[in-house]
């Protein structure tokens, strides 16, 4: 079974309870101001999230299709600063998505992004032989793009341009390999 919790260097990775849906909410909606850079972070229901914790807390078996998990990021003095969503074996066998990473802006710019990626990959390939992880991200939020381009996603798969509330976007999916098995410094 996939890990429930985990530790980083400074950080803490656990699930989320049915009755957090409205703080999922509140740390998303802390970077709604992207909204016009990435359609993603427009107003979501709190129904959005209380199915993402259900869908979460489902148990799987590890070689389920797209079996998703949504972990809270929080620093070892218990702050929550985050959260990120995992789907495993999707969008095929042996891939790990991230369709979502979000940190809290107080808290950006101190390493903690790239510190939660790194353990997700740590994470990830202590759980399964994961050969690539995607992201996508949006060509207008140049800030995500850059964070993403740091972590080693260089390999652009391919461009979606989308168009959202008569608005046009331009969608990048990219990749990383995993299968060089590298300890990270977190």
């Amino acid at each position: 079974m996939f890990p429930a919790t985990w530790r980083s260097k400074r950080l803490c990775f656990s699930p989320f309870e049915y009755s957090d849906a409205k703080r999922v909410k509140a740390l998303f909606e802390q970077n709604q101001h992207l909204q016009y850079q990435d359609p993603t972070f427009k107003p979501w229901s709190l129904s959005t999230y209380q199915s993402l914790i259900a869908d979460s807390a489902e148990k799987k078996a590890p070689d389920v299709e797209e079996a998703f998990y949504l972990r809270r990021i929080q620093t070892h003095d218990g702050k929550d600063i985050g959260y990120l969503q995992i789907s495993l074996n999707a969008p095929d066998a042996q891939s790990v998505w991230l369709p979502m990473l979000t940190i809290s802006p107080r808290y950006q710019k101190h390493g903690y992004g790239s510190e939660a990626v790194a353990s997700v990959i740590d994470t990830v390939q202590a759980y399964g032989d994961y050969r690539r992880m995607g992201v996508n991200v949006y060509a207008e939020n140049i800030r995500a793009f850059r964070f993403w381009y740091q972590q080693g996603f260089c390999r652009i798969s391919h461009f979606e341009p989308e168009q959202d509330e008569g608005r046009d976007y331009h969608c990048l999916v990219l990749y990383r390999d995993l299968d060089v098995r590298t300890p990270s410094r977190w």
